[in-house]
């Protein structure tokens, strides 16, 4: 819910702040539901890069878990 507050906050008739932290899949919905805000988001920067975690079968090989990842490295 913070991105979501965040973003109403900024976006409000009266906004109550100039800058945000809203996670990039929430500001993908909200734009998305409002069209109209699209353009008034002037810059959009990652804090950190957020991870995956896999759980797999312990009888699974290498070959197979690499077909999963398609984001780069596994740890």
């Amino acid at each position: 819910r913070g991105s979501w507050e965040n973003l109403g906050r900024i976006h409000s008739e009266v906004p109550q702040c100039d800058a945000i932290i809203a996670q990039d899949d929430a500001v993908a919905v909200y734009l998305f539901e409002h069209p109209d805000e699209i353009g008034k988001i002037e810059r959009v920067l990652s804090l950190y890069q957020e991870g995956m975690k896999q759980v797999v079968l312990g009888n699974t090989t290498i070959e197979e878990i690499s077909k999963l990842s398609h984001f780069g490295a596994m740890e």
